[in-house]
């Protein structure tokens, strides 16, 4: 998956935010939602479930915006709220260990398949399907490490 493309606040949009400005508040919000809602979506899998943690993330980083020192770029410091928030709010879901993925996969495979026209969609639902359940195998701080570097291509200072 290509980083997402979508540009990163102004440092200019967030000292305005952290000032008060409203309308920056509203651009630096709308250029972090979608990276925090690809992070949300992978650690969590459920889609409503990253929208609701997208959400939270964004309550946080609005309401704590003045804690902001500019240490470090705006994302890895975004990207660190949006770690702590989902490791404290996120709701915990059945563990997929790899031992049940194996005998899952084993039990619906088809011994005798028979090839369609639409093999190659079916074929790369199923690859999907099977990197988000391997995600769900791994502990959450191994999914986010996972995440944050392999999916979102974040650099490995940030």
């Amino acid at each position: 998956m290509p980083p997402i493309s979508q540009p990163t606040p102004s440092a200019a949009d967030v000292a305005a935010a952290q000032a008060g400005d409203r309308p920056a508040l509203e651009r630096v919000v709308r250029a972090i939602q979608d990276r925090i809602y690809h992070l949300a979506l992978r650690t969590l899998v459920d889609p409503q479930e990253a929208l609701d943690a997208t959400q939270e993330i964004l309550i946080v980083v609005i309401t704590k915006l003045s804690t902001y020192a500019g240490n470090s770029a705006f994302t890895t410091w975004t990207y660190r709220v949006a770690v702590n928030t989902l490791h404290n709010t996120r709701r915990r879901q059945a563990a997929l260990t790899f031992d049940a993925f194996r005998d899952d996969l084993h039990a619906g495979l088809d011994p005798d398949p028979v090839e369609r026209p639409d093999d190659a969609v079916l074929l790369n639902e199923l690859r999907l399907s099977c990197t988000m359940a391997l995600l769900l195998c791994l502990d959450l701080n191994q999914r986010l490490a996972y995440v944050l570097g392999d999916v979102l291509d974040l650099d490995h200072n940030e």
